[in-house]
């Protein structure tokens, strides 16, 4: 499976939806046999079920978000800190993470928490460790490049 954003966030992006530096942002991790159908996966319950249980987990809050403008590659890059999840219990295997907006103030109401991006990680299995995220030099996400 690809890493990306999501067709319908897009949309959003577009219409205003988001804004990177003000809206509160999560982390959160999914198994290895998720399914993420990049067309029509819309808000976080579409994939909740997916989402890794062991001991230890919760989600992350996205921090220190920051926007780079890149202009050797003409593109606006969407950074953050790099998100640790801490102590997971042994017993699942991690393949993806995805930032979505939380709406509402609490993550009580995944049917309206919108679904930003996915990224496609190298399989993990937790084991009583830390799983620590990477963000790419470039950013979490980014926009840009030639249109046609």
């Amino acid at each position: 499976m690809a890493s990306g954003m999501l067709l319908k966030s897009k949309a959003k992006l577009g219409q205003g939806v988001f804004d990177w530096l003000s809206d509160v942002y999560r982390w959160m991790l999914l198994l290895s046999t998720a399914t993420i159908v990049f067309d029509t996966d819309d808000f976080v319950d579409d994939i909740s079920a997916d989402e890794i249980t062991v001991g230890g987990y919760a989600r992350q809050s996205v921090a220190s978000p920051a926007v780079n403008e890149d202009t050797g590659n003409d593109e606006q890059e969407f950074d953050a800190a790099d998100p640790t999840f801490s102590s997971l219990v042994t017993g699942e295997t991690v393949g993806f993470d995805v930032i979505y907006k939380q709406v509402g103030g609490s993550d009580a109401t995944p049917a309206d928490d919108d679904l930003l991006v996915v990224h496609d990680l190298t399989n993990t299995p937790t084991n009583g460790g830390d799983i620590v995220l990477n963000v790419d030099a470039e950013g979490a996400w980014k926009i840009g490049g030639a249109v046609a």
